[in-house]
């Protein structure tokens, strides 16, 4: 009877940890699939898809998508090294810090761009020079901010979780034991 509750325990905290890993895994391609096309747009590429791929590309133009592709890579390592490591408690809530707050940034960004977006191709907020790229806004690169947010907010909370299940698991199964020992005497 024992066994069986901290085995069941135990499942479920493994589940959480699985879940944990793999939005951890899903925000770290989602940086690094934002990170190549930076690169893409440092070495030339257009899309056609954004307004300022029309500038050309001067060396601040490079500069500037290599500088913002490196800082996304890194950028998507972050919620990685969040479920992969067990060390200090500083370390640990320095990253579960820095994942929530940039879930929180790139949602807030992704969404009150989608609102502006929303009112500039409903012809709300009227500039028909730029509606083309309010529209790209609005189905591509602020939900895909939107969607960043998102699994880095799941990627901490599913952390968070995992956690405390495993501190409340590890509590149950010590106190167990010492229940054990104490019968067995």
């Amino acid at each position: 009877m024992t066994e069986g509750f901290g085995l069941r325990k135990r499942t479920f905290s493994t589940r959480a940890a699985r879940w944990a890993a793999w939005t951890a895994y899903a925000a770290c391609g989602w940086a690094f699939l934002f990170a190549a096309l930076s690169f893409f747009w440092a070495a030339g590429g257009r899309t056609g898809l954004h307004p300022l791929e029309q500038q050309g590309t001067s060396p601040m133009w490079i500069a500037l998508n290599l500088s913002a592709g490196v800082l996304k890579v890194v950028v998507g390592l972050i919620p990685l090294a969040l479920v992969r490591y067990q060390g200090g408690k500083y370390y640990r809530k320095l990253l579960f810090i820095a994942v929530w707050g940039l879930g929180v940034g790139m949602s807030l960004y992704g969404g009150l761009g989608l609102v502006s977006d929303v009112l500039h191709v409903t012809g709300i907020i009227s500039d028909p020079e730029t509606w083309k790229w309010f529209f790209w806004y609005l189905v591509l690169w602020d939900p895909w901010w939107v969607l960043g947010g998102v699994l880095y907010l799941a990627t901490a909370w599913l952390t968070y979780r995992r956690d405390v299940e495993g501190a409340v698991n590890r509590g149950t199964l010590d106190k167990l034991m010492a229940e054990s020992t104490e019968l067995s005497d």
